[in-house]
């Protein structure tokens, strides 16, 4: 069984592979955008309400 595969489908599957790639990079980059903001607030939060009291409380 001889199977012939033609020029279009290569380049077909090439450009599939490409826009997935594509898309799992958008992805990515949302995902990360998203864990950054939460990590920022996180931190911001923690600086601007925990370490006042603690400081007030480790040396008042």
């Amino acid at each position: 069984m001889n199977e012939h595969i033609e020029t279009n489908d290569v380049e077909t599957n090439e450009e599939n592979l490409q826009l997935d790639s594509m898309l799992d990079n958008k992805k990515s980059i949302l995902s990360w955008s998203f864990y950054d903001w939460a990590n920022s607030a996180f931190a911001t939060t923690v600086m601007a309400g925990f370490f006042p009291l603690f400081f007030k409380g480790y040396w008042a």
